[in-house]
């Protein structure tokens, strides 16, 4: 039985997200990872966070991740294209707006992991430079840890490491594997 609270609830939480396109950290961070859990999943992330005016740098890299991987299901090559280029300017916007910020970072450098070389968006050097280096710290706060866990398994397995930074990154895993297997 759906109760009169339930409804008012949901309605009130979702006309908040409507209103104000605030997401919590949390929820971008468990939407990107999840992308990829059902068919067509980015596209559906990114038309739950897409906005016109974004709230924060962080929001906006992953609506342009979520838009650039939606390309995979948009029919077409134009549609394709329009989808990918509209994403990678959000995230160009988001590291203009934070340039030093990992997370940002970070999901330019899932985007160009994932994505043909034809396209020529190529950053990945320089943010995986700053993501890993930025990485001890990030593994020490608690609050961030497990997040910060994922994107350093994601990094290490996107092939895009060479020996030396897979080491670093497989070292710093195997540092909070306590914690890792705690949750």
């Amino acid at each position: 039985m759906i109760r009169p609270f339930s409804i008012i609830a949901g309605i009130l939480l979702f006309s908040f997200h409507a209103a104000f396109g605030q997401f919590s950290h949390d929820q971008l961070r468990d939407g990107f990872f999840a992308m990829k859990d059902e068919k067509c999943g980015q596209m559906k992330f990114f038309e739950r966070i897409k906005s016109e005016k974004y709230a924060s740098a962080v929001h906006q890299a992953y609506a342009g991740t979520a838009e650039a991987a939606s390309a995979e299901c948009a029919s077409g090559p134009y549609n394709k294209i329009e989808y990918f280029n509209r994403g990678k300017k959000n995230i160009e916007a988001a590291v203009i707006k934070a340039p030093k910020d990992p997370e940002v970072r970070f999901m330019r450098f899932a985007t160009q992991a994932n994505i043909p070389g034809f396209l020529f968006y190529d950053n990945i050097k320089e943010d995986k430079a700053l993501i890993i280096e930025q990485l001890p710290a990030l593994l020490g706060d608690v609050s961030g840890r497990k997040f910060w866990l994922r994107v350093a398994a994601f990094m290490k397995n996107s092939g895009e490491l060479d020996k030396r930074e897979v080491e670093m990154i497989e070292k710093l895993i195997s540092g909070n594997a306590v914690y890792r297997d705690k949750n």
